[in-house]
């Protein structure tokens, strides 16, 4: 059985944790699709998002510099990245058939604060976070396997 992504705790405390998850795929020349909804709480300040609602596809460099930008620690309640090689509009994808069969080669999500996921059709992708899990101390790590997820993971 192939795994095709992996999830993972990260802590619930304000940090640049974004900026240290997605360190690797950030220089990959890509274009990011927003999820529906995206929440990130600051210190202090009601929850807001990083970009603007008409940004809705942004390319790797766009999201790099944002995340860079960020001055303030903050902490992501609800996120959720597909990630394409061209700029392609399609219907985001709820679940593992809809990313099998999408032009998307990844998709990241971060819910309820604390857990990270990622499925990729690229093993390198896949590794690379795993590396990422290990290098910063994350805990919980889960493999997701289409055959044994196919029915139960929603992204």
């Amino acid at each position: 059985m192939d795994r095709i992504g992996l999830i993972f705790s990260i802590p619930n405390e304000y940090n640049q944790v974004l900026l240290k998850l997605l360190e690797d795929v950030l220089d990959i020349p890509s274009y990011w699709v927003r999820g529906p909804h995206e929440e990130i709480h600051f210190p202090g300040d009601s929850s807001t998002s990083f970009f603007n609602e008409e940004e809705s596809i942004l390319d790797n460099i766009r999201i790099k510099e944002t995340l860079l930008s960020v001055k303030h620690d903050y902490y992501p309640i609800f996120s959720k990245f597909s990630i394409y090689e061209s700029k392609i509009l399609e219907k985001d994808s709820n679940n593992l058939e809809d990313f099998l069969h999408s032009r998307s080669h990844t998709v990241i999500c971060i819910s309820d604060v604390t857990q990270f996921m990622v499925v990729s059709k690229c093993l390198s992708i896949i590794n690379s976070f795993e590396k990422i899990y290990e290098k910063y101390g994350y805990t919980d790590l889960e493999y997701i396997y289409y055959e044994k997820h196919k029915d139960t993971l929603r992204l």
